[in-house]
């Protein structure tokens, strides 16, 4: 989550304080803050975990996107990030350090292309002795 809602205002200007907001009122403003980057915490709590981040890009041309993936994972010490929106172009791209950007034309290729790509790296970890 990016951000995390700070206040709720009805339509007469009104802060909304209920837990639920009826669908019959007309509109609503929601006032947001960045939340915590929850991604650059995960590294210092699981060491040794395999940790894939997520670009959701819509600015920018596919070069760009490629280079925030891979900041993505430079800065919070991720094994891979996967990389969509319309910067990318269709599909989607699984980033690794120093590798060739690996590619899904779906979500079901993605699925299948994680999933090869996970069990290829628990199992060099464990012919290394790292599990």
């Amino acid at each position: 989550c990016d951000f995390r809602v700070t206040r709720v205002v009805d339509a007469r200007g009104q802060e909304c304080r209920t837990a639920k907001l009826s669908s019959q009122t007309p509109f609503v403003n929601l006032h947001l803050e960045p939340a915590p980057k929850v991604i650059a915490e995960l590294r210092p709590l699981f060491p040794s975990a395999v940790l894939v981040g997520w670009k959701y890009q819509l600015h920018g041309d596919r070069s760009s996107a490629l280079a925030l993936a891979q900041l993505q994972i430079q800065q919070h010490r991720l094994d891979a990030s996967v990389i969509n929106g319309r910067a990318f172009g269709p599909g989607f791209g699984l980033c690794q350090p120093g590798e060739p950007t690996r590619e899904a034309p779906d979500k079901q290729a993605l699925a299948e292309l994680l999933a090869g790509w996970l069990r290829a790296k628990l199992n060099r970890r464990a012919e290394a002795g790292l599990t």
